[in-house]
């Protein structure tokens, strides 16, 4: 899909998420990054990757990566994006989700240049006006430091021009990579189960024997006071 140069002042970002084979998730962002520092225009944002050792069944890996690419690049990124590397198949990768976000953002953009207008303005009154201060001291101290307040005023006002400008010239991409659970077998699966099983009866048997050792003594000592009872007769009718 041809996207082209984009209309008005329109931000856009897209989220694609993909699942692949958990021991090619890092080849997978390696050959994105690669991709994006390689392209003209492309600025790379941030790129992760992480493991989940917390599953005892498959081993879990996760990476992320968020670059800023030109509209007319939007379509190479994603489609290297869901590429699969070397030793895979085209079935390995598996896209799960693409979202795409709009933001006008043409309001924000009006009212930054309205400020920035108005900064403007102020700072060539106060510069004029230092000129006529010039040969008064203290006048000169007090302009001087409203003259720098508005100077970093305008040039704050001008970093967030530009990061608006930023977001409509290009579109920000955010790819998940997420390695594909393992599909366990029949005998596999039952061979799990098993040993969870063994394991959970183990731990009875384990339990009784100790509450046996705790008991086993008052037992055997009341066997004897019985027995010794029989034999005296304790228990007969006169």
């Amino acid at each position: 899909m041809a996207r082209g140069l984009r209309q008005g002042a329109i931000a856009y970002d897209h989220s694609l998420t993909l699942t692949v084979p958990a021991d090619k998730v890092g080849a997978h962002l390696t050959r994105l990054r690669d991709f994006c520092l390689s392209q003209v225009g492309c600025e790379l944002i941030s790129a992760t990757e992480d493991a989940d050792d917390r599953s005892e069944e498959e081993d879990r890996r996760h990476a992320r990566l968020s670059a800023r690419v030109p509209h007319d690049e939007v379509d190479a990124f994603l489609e290297d994006a869901a590429a699969p590397v070397t030793g895979e198949t085209g079935g390995s990768v598996v896209t799960q989700a693409l979202q795409t976000n709009e933001r006008d953002l043409s309001a924000e953009m009006a009212d930054v240049g309205r400020r920035l207008a108005q900064m403007t303005a102020y700072r060539d009154r106060l510069e004029a006006l230092e000129e006529k201060s010039a040969s008064k001291p203290e006048d000169l101290i007090k302009v001087a430091k409203e003259l720098s307040e508005a100077q970093t005023e305008l040039e704050s006002g001008m970093r967030e021009q530009k990061r608006l400008s930023r977001q409509v010239a290009t579109e920000e991409i955010t790819t998940y990579y997420e390695s594909a659970r393992a599909n366990l077998g029949p005998l596999r699966r039952s061979w799990k189960q098993t040993g969870v099983l063994f394991s959970e009866s183990l731990a009875d048997v384990w339990a009784f024997l100790i509450q046996a050792l705790v008991w086993a003594p008052l037992v055997v000592v009341g066997l004897l006071l019985v027995r010794r009872a029989v034999r005296r007769g304790w228990f007969s009718r006169s």
